[in-house]
């Protein structure tokens, strides 16, 4: 069948006396596509299927090493079968950018996935060890802990454990952490200790339990983010390869079993019953979503005006109320699960950080010493204030732009809200992180969000690989790389989308 256009064009003839197109010959030419984008779309899933197994198969062998010990091997993905990690970075590097490029080809075409596609891709990557990021390690620590030794480990560090150096499950953590003492909500303190008693102090068990409660999380994510698009009237038809196949998501939360998605799945899911008009529910999952990270308190604004959008002001009071109660509730259960949790917060709230770490703080910080100000204020707080007037800022359009679509409104404020709090308040800046923006980005209306996750996805990666670990000249350099790039993907971002709305 031909397109509308050269149908109409060969009935009545292009212009004035023109003779009618003649089309015969048009169809002959459409198998031939057809086979050559076929062929081209299987190759692309071929290579993408391969680029994974070669960037994850050379982390396998660490499953057999006597001791277990990933968190001495940090940021060396050969696993120090070479006298430098610098081959292995170098390597990793090129495949997560390689990989980052097929994923966007891959997403931007009408590539059709089999069935069995995304369930390989994601085995690829948890049989894969955390080797770059094995703060999971760190999180079967503090549960252990608690569940083996019965200390506090909000008081109580790995290094106050009697002995710790004998034991597995402490053997395996990364040795710079040794000395910290929790810094997680109570609900995912909790967590950790139930998976570390299960495994009974075994570092290997510990690690696939916690692999398969981050990655059943993570596809929850997934689920509630098609219906999040749903409600606020997004196409979600490729969705599928938009978040399964991303390879920042697989390696962060397949992979390494970063919290994050923890506490993304509650917040996607206050999103759904706000939605459903389940107001005290849906105050209850941001309530518990602050037990596990603060980040949730900062979407509270964009709740409360979605509630009032909803049905205007007089009815909303009740539902307001019930929301509130709501979030108090949820939040009161995860501090009343460990009370001693809130020494958390107030290092949250109030914690004035002795270093920056691919931060935008890393050139406020030095900038702000130079001005000597009346009061010394720090960049943290100068950053506080310009996120709170930018945030403001940023409801206050988009509530003009959706105030007849309340739920893009709380789609667009909950990630542009993300954007601004990780690059103008938070001090240091982890490629997990990118969960919390990038959840919301696949469901905003426009093509601006998309091309921000397009961005981050293909070019993050290769550069975090080197923003820990490494010469200090270029781990410098990558931090200050970060930094930069994250500005101009926020800042193409709001350009596009402004332009847009305009």
């Amino acid at each position: 069948m031909l397109p509308l256009e050269l149908r109409v064009q060969a009935a009545i003839g292009v212009a004035g006396d023109t003779m009618p197109l003649d089309t015969s010959a048009a169809p002959s030419s459409a198998p031939f596509v057809r086979w050559g984008t076929a062929f081209a779309d299987s190759r692309l899933l071929q290579l993408f299927l391969l680029g994974s197994v070669l960037l994850c198969a050379p982390s396998y062998a660490a499953w057999f090493r006597t001791p277990f010990d990933i968190g001495r091997i940090e940021f060396d993905p050969w696993l120090a079968v070479l006298s430098s990690p610098w081959p292995g970075q170098v390597a990793h590097a090129i495949g997560f950018a390689v990989l980052g490029i097929l994923y966007v080809a891959i997403a931007r075409r009408s590539v059709q996935l089999p069935r069995w596609y995304a369930p390989a891709v994601w085995i690829i990557f948890f049989v894969a060890v955390p080797w770059m990021s094995p703060d999971v390690m760190y999180y079967l620590s503090k549960g252990w802990i608690e569940a083996g030794y019965g200390q506090n480990p909000y008081t109580s560090s790995v290094a106050a454990v009697p002995n710790f150096e004998q034991d597995p499950m402490f053997y395996s953590m990364v040795p710079s952490l040794l000395h910290l003492r929790g810094n997680y909500g109570a609900l995912f303190q909790k967590l950790s200790a139930l998976l570390a008693n299960l495994a009974d102090g075994d570092p290997l068990r510990g690690l696939l339990l916690f692999k398969m409660v981050m990655s059943a999380a993570l596809f929850g994510c997934y689920r509630l983010v098609r219906v999040v698009a749903a409600q606020a009237h997004v196409a979600v038809e490729d969705l599928d390869k938009w978040f399964l196949l991303n390879p920042l998501l697989l390696f962060n939360f397949v992979t390494a079993a970063h919290n994050d998605v923890l506490l993304m799945l509650l917040i996607l899911a206050g999103v759904v019953l706000l939605h459903r008009q389940q107001f005290l529910l849906a105050g209850s999952a941001i309530g518990l979503s602050i037990g596990f990270k603060i980040a949730g308190i900062f979407l509270l604004p964009a709740y409360a005006i979605t509630t009032v959008m909803t049905s205007g002001w007089t009815p909303s009071r009740r539902r307001l109320a019930a929301a509130a109660i709501g979030v108090l509730a949820g939040a009161g259960a995860g501090f009343l699960v460990d009370p001693s949790s809130s020494s958390f917060f107030k290092a949250i709230l109030l914690h004035e950080a002795n270093g920056f770490r691919s931060s935008i703080h890393m050139l406020l910080s030095p900038l702000v010493r130079g001005m000597n100000l009346p009061g010394s204020p720090d960049s943290l707080l100068i950053g506080k204030c310009v996120f709170v007037a930018a945030a403001l800022h940023l409801h206050c359009a988009n509530w003009r732009q959706y105030r007849h679509e309340p739920f893009q409104f709380l789609v667009v404020c909950s990630f542009e809200t993300f954007v601004l709090l990780q690059f103008l308040v938070m001090p240091a800046m982890a490629e997990w992180y990118i969960l919390w923006p990038l959840c919301f980005a696949l469901c905003c209306p426009g093509s601006a969000a998309r091309q921000w996750c397009r961005r981050i996805t293909v070019l993050y990666m290769p550069i975090a690989i080197w923003h820990v670990v490494g010469i200090p000249q270029l781990v410098m350099f990558a931090q200050l790389s970060i930094v930069g790039f994250l500005f101009v993907s926020h800042a193409g971002y709001f350009m596009r989308s402004r332009v847009a709305a305009s």
